[in-house]
């Protein structure tokens, strides 16, 4: 045949005796042969090196989990009279909570991607046009879902705007930090490395790390190279305190608001306002600068709100009022997705105080006080008639009220005057609370046990 490579075509020769082409000796072929055989033998033995040596390492890498702890929020307990009146008490708070790839705008192309492949099988990816209709459908089921959460919880589009800018700026700036101090540190480790090899070796330790980084890095592997942040991979709140009708619309149509959940939490109340205000004191949050003995160990002090009491009845029995928060333990992969969520601990509500007070006698006794210091301005005008004394009568600035049971010592009534509303430690705008603080007479201070 004349395409073999020793066809006696190439031992013709121009008239001139020259050779028209040489032909090839053997050698070259075994050389080539060799070569052949010496690359493959490395690439097999590499690849056995990897299969046999570095696949716990990768795999340890890929099934990587960080552990997690969330608190469960507890009731504290409630403060009552002998005659069941409630004058302290948790109700319950609802917050309405989005999942934070939900909210991207725009959206994660990871996320997608990973939600995609979730949905379809692998049969199914191969299919170019069905990947794009599920990724059209995942992006529609987003965008139907902000519409109808804009419709349960009555939010308008400017609020909720504001609200998905805000969150997302912030876990903007914790993912970039994170990431920029992950490249600093790898910088200076490659420089640490180096540092004492010589420059030859320098540069093909440099070529070598390209090569390999270019034979093993998958095509889109950079959208994961960066490190994902918990608060990528966690709920953020849209709505505080929302109304319970709202949180009950939300469990009922779970299925048309799938990254969203709500949260049950609680905030203390105080039903009577005013009545006893200084005997049943108030209870607010743990401020940043106080120390918290009961945060449980493990959790950071940003993810529990914890109370306590300020004075009164909420002060001196704060260790029985407590309740005891419990624990879920999460476990979440290298992406910060949750892959077990188990309830190691249970909350413990408080236990309730009861008190002699006696509600019916400690509203009466503190309107006769109001009416004495002059604060009830419906009694001002019916006093100022009925005085026959032309003489201007003094104004006391405070007085005090103590009726107790001489059989048993129970204290019935023990009210104090001017008195204040309890409702300022609950939510209370800027001007009620100068209101009360302007006051010469000192509202706070109990004329019963401290004057």
């Amino acid at each position: 045949m004349r395409n073999q490579p020793l066809n006696s075509i190439f031992h013709e020769r121009d008239p001139a005796g020259v050779s028209l082409i040489d032909p090839p000796t053997a050698l070259r072929f075994y050389l080539l042969l060799i070569a052949f055989c010496t690359v493959s033998v490395v690439v097999l033995g590499r690849i056995a090196w990897v299969q046999s040596q570095l696949q716990d390492r990768y795999l340890t890498a890929l099934n990587t989990t960080s552990t997690d702890y969330e608190v469960i929020p507890a009731r504290d307990g409630r403060i009552l009279s002998e005659s069941s009146a409630v004058l302290a008490t948790d109700v319950d708070q609802y917050s309405v909570q989005m999942h934070y790839r939900w909210l991207q705008d725009p959206v994660d192309e990871a996320w997608i991607a990973r939600s995609v492949r979730n949905r379809l099988s692998r049969e199914e990816r191969s299919d170019a046009d069905l990947v794009e209709r599920t990724r059209a459908e995942v992006i529609a089921v987003r965008n139907r879902m902000w519409s109808h959460l804009l419709t349960v919880t009555k939010l308008s589009l400017p609020d909720f705007l504001e609200k998905q800018q805000a969150i997302q700026k912030k876990v903007t700036r914790i993912a970039d930090s994170v990431n920029r101090r992950r490249r600093v540190g790898s910088a200076e480790s490659d420089i640490d490395g180096t540092a004492t090899n010589t420059p030859s070796e320098g540069l093909l330790m440099r070529m070598a790390s390209a090569v390999r980084s270019a034979l093993t890095t998958p095509p889109g592997a950079g959208i994961a190279a960066t490190i994902a942040v918990r608060e990528e991979e966690t709920y953020h709140e849209i709505a505080h305190d929302a109304p319970f009708s709202v949180a009950a619309r939300i469990h009922e149509q779970s299925h048309l608001l799938p990254g969203v959940r709500v949260v049950v939490g609680n905030r203390r109340t105080y039903p009577l306002n005013a009545t006893a205000s200084h005997i049943v004191g108030a209870r607010t949050v743990v401020r940043d600068d106080e120390p918290n003995t009961r945060l449980p160990p493990g959790i950071p002090r940003h993810d529990w709100t914890a109370r306590t009491g300020r004075f009164g009845v909420e002060r001196s029995y704060d260790h029985q009022l407590q309740g005891i928060p419990g624990l879920r333990h999460l476990v979440r992969n290298r992406r910060m997705e949750i892959v077990e969520s188990k309830v190691e601990r249970q909350p413990i509500s408080g236990r309730d105080v009861v008190l002699t007070l006696d509600v019916d006698l400690q509203r009466h006794a503190e309107q006769l006080l109001a009416e004495t210091l002059l604060d009830a301005p419906e009694n001002l005008l019916s006093r100022q008639e009925n005085d026959d004394s032309s003489v201007p009568q003094p104004v006391p600035t405070g007085g005090s009220i103590v009726v107790m049971d001489v059989a048993s010592g129970r204290l019935l009534v023990a009210a104090s005057a001017p008195g204040f509303n309890l409702s300022l430690y609950t939510g209370s705008s800027a001007a009620e609370w100068n209101a009360v603080t302007a006051d010469r007479r000192h509202p706070f201070i109990s004329r019963v046990i401290a004057m």
